[in-house]
């Protein structure tokens, strides 16, 4: 979902957390919540310059500041901050009010999964890890950038994706389609 909404629309949805990713019946994780979105192909902005935008826990430190300039790749952060969440039940970076949160993303490198949740396997550390970097340039520049990524590292580790989601993460809210 996030491949095609920067690919086709230039767009960054600026809100992912585990509430917006919703399981159909068929098990296909479906992106939900685009309120905030904002698309860099447009010249206007639905949001003020400088305004903050987002979940505090889910944003990425870029987002923090109030930063207009930037990407996808504030996405993909919170793809990791939403990995990090559900395999170990915490947030990288969490306080007593969003200023706080926000204060450690802009100025602390966070906290590697591995010291919240022990016994994960080496390449799921790396990635969650690497999706959290502090500065854009660390992290994948696009979406198919992170799915090349992970096509290679499931070739080169041989592994079940299906058997690493059902050990290692907590259920997501299933959705049905009706009508």
């Amino acid at each position: 979902a996030l491949g095609y909404a920067w690919k086709h629309h230039s767009l960054i949805h600026r809100d992912i957390k585990p509430d917006n990713l919703l399981i159909d019946e068929t098990n296909q994780v479906k992106l939900a919540d685009f309120g905030v979105a904002r698309s860099l192909a447009d010249d206007f902005r639905l949001t003020l310059a400088g305004a903050v935008v987002g979940t505090p826990q889910f944003m990425a430190p870029e987002q923090a500041t109030g930063n207009t300039d930037i990407d996808t790749r504030a996405d993909l952060y919170a793809l990791g901050v939403s990995a990090y969440y559900l395999l170990s039940g915490t947030y990288p970076f969490d306080g007593p009010d969003p200023i706080s949160i926000m204060t450690k993303k802009v100025n602390e490198s966070p906290p590697t999964i591995r010291q919240r949740r022990t016994g994960l396997p080496r390449p799921l550390v790396a990635l969650v890890d690497m999706l959290l970097a502090r500065k854009p340039t660390g992290r994948p520049a696009t979406p198919a950038e992170l799915e090349q990524f992970l096509v290679a590292l499931v070739a080169r580790e041989g592994l079940d994706l299906d058997g690493v989601a059902t050990r290692y993460s907590r259920p997501l809210p299933t959705v049905t389609e009706t009508g």
